[in-house]
């Protein structure tokens, strides 16, 4: 007999056979005929367990017997992730101002696929370079972007607009500016958000 339905109590509500039937009187012995004493209903306490729910409720179901259902599948999750939307993009580029202008080297290279390629450099070691010497040797950025419109395919996006920076090297009072364009080539990978080209163009610069 199945383990589980061992558990079950043996009266499970339905007393209708175990209330009638009673040993047999032989008129030769007064030993009961064996066949038919009265057993425990197992059949339909298996039944019960195997085919639908208890209706007695004083009888409790052996947790062994309910189903185990997993997480719900996330199907459209797994699609939508690997999308590229407006809002993320938006959000990557107003980061990528916000620690510009804050200097903070390391999240600025976080904003940036390993294998960036920008104007003369082809790797993320060399665009450290170029931002840790800036960083360091200014003590004041201000980045005004304009709108960018983006062409989004799928998990990549390509989008450009005009910049302006102004800098303030350090032990000087002076303001420099700059103006240009900038170039933005981004791709979603594994749910992260990471820019792997940056161009700029710069037209005018003010001294």
């Amino acid at each position: 007999t199945d383990a589980s339905v061992k558990q079950f109590p043996a009266d499970t509500g339905n007393n209708e056979s175990t209330a009638t039937v009673e040993p047999r009187r032989v008129a030769t012995s007064s030993t009961p005929d064996l066949t038919v004493s009265p057993l425990p209903n197992t059949s339909t306490s298996a039944s019960t367990a195997l085919d639908g729910p208890v209706t007695n409720t004083a009888t409790k179901a052996p947790e062994l017997l309910v189903a185990t259902v997993g997480p719900p599948r996330a199907d459209g999750t797994a699609v939508s992730s690997s999308r590229l939307t407006k809002a993320e993009l938006s959000s990557l580029i107003k980061r990528f101002v916000f620690v510009y202008q804050a200097g903070d080297l390391q999240q600025f290279l976080s904003l940036f696929d390993d294998n960036i390629r920008t104007n003369d450099r082809t790797t993320k070691a060399g665009l450290r370079q170029d931002y840790e010497d800036l960083f360091r040797s200014t003590s004041m950025r201000q980045m005004v972007l304009g709108d960018i419109s983006w062409d989004i395919k799928d998990g990549q996006a390509e989008g450009a607009a005009n910049f302006e920076v102004r800098v303030r090297r350090v032990n000087e009072q002076e303001v420099r500016v700059y103006q240009g364009s900038l170039t933005f080539q981004v791709e979603k990978t594994d749910g992260r958000v990471r820019i792997v080209r940056m161009y700029h163009g710069q037209w005018k610069a003010q001294g």
